[in-house]
């Protein structure tokens, strides 16, 4: 029956929902690299999608993270099911390679969309940061996404701006997403976002736009509540109108000196720990 079918697909189509977002990765909130994002999709299936990894140095402490905020064109199941594929192309290179290279990456994205979707119109935009601690840096490459913030003190900048065109339009051999840096400190927090953010209907019909999104931002941050859920809260009141994409936020930052000192300590108390037991050990031998 047409009631049996319905409930068959709306089955089919949440599964494939929670395995879409079971891939976005889990939120950092301590520590000397922090990553916090909020995801919400226009229907129950959307083609936005977040990826992170976190390489660590010798003594076990977070060196490097690296950031992929992406958006495929469309919405609903072929946008989920495309970037399902660049989430299993981008865990292997992360887990192959470390501290790859933000434009090499992109690079990778673009041939692996050429190849296989650009018969069928379907195209991607991406920011790919990745954050390193002891240098105190960003490193960067972006194909048409929109800029991400720099934001520090109620001040907010597009500073990461795109460095290639949309993944998937140029043939590999001419496509081009040079990496590019900046510095970083503890009281600066980076905010990246999908174009459902800036996009965003207001009432009378105009769009939020970029420097609207800024706006936002900034004054959350001036009033000490920037982060994702309270941006998305925010957004959420300014229109009265239905969205017309997915929504994506991302914040990113480097943790306060004191993180990475709590963190030494812990891990010389659970060294001396060891060795306590190590000795215990051999007396009871």
């Amino acid at each position: 029956t047409h009631r049996e079918v319905y409930h068959y697909v709306s089955r089919e189509v949440e599964q494939a929902r929670a395995l879409h977002e079971s891939f976005f990765p889990q939120r950092v909130t301590n520590g000397p690299l922090r990553l916090d994002y909020l995801y919400q999709p226009m229907s129950q299936l959307g083609g936005d999608y977040l990826h992170a990894h976190v390489w660590e140095d010798d003594d076990g402490r977070p060196e490097s993270l690296l950031c992929a905020v992406i958006d495929v064109t469309g919405h609903g199941l072929p946008a989920t099911l495309t970037a399902n594929h660049l989430h299993a192309l981008l865990k292997r290179q992360t887990q192959s390679t470390r501290r790859p290279d933000p434009g090499e990456l992109l690079a990778d994205l673009n041939r692996y969309m050429h190849e296989s979707f650009s018969g069928l119109s379907v195209f991607a935009t991406a920011i790919i940061m990745r954050l390193d601690r002891d240098e105190e840096r960003v490193v960067w490459a972006s194909a048409g996404h929109p800029p991400a913030f720099l934001v520090s003190e109620g001040r907010c900048e597009p500073a990461l701006e795109s460095t290639s065109c949309l993944l998937g339009v140029l043939d590999p051999e001419c496509f081009e997403a040079d990496s590019r840096e900046m510095r970083m400190s503890d009281n600066v927090s980076i905010v990246a976002y999908t174009d459902g953010a800036s996009e965003l209907p207001l009432a009378g019909g105009d769009m939020l736009g970029i420097n609207g999104f800024a706006d936002r931002v900034a004054a959350l941050s001036a009033s000490g509540r920037l982060g994702c859920k309270p941006l998305m809260q925010d957004l959420a009141g300014l229109t009265t109108g239905e969205r017309q994409d997915d929504v994506l936020l991302v914040c990113l930052s480097l943790g306060p000196v004191e993180s990475s000192a709590a963190l030494e300590a812990d891990l010389a108390e659970a060294s001396l720990t060891r060795t306590n037991q190590n000795a215990t050990t051999a007396r009871v031998s």
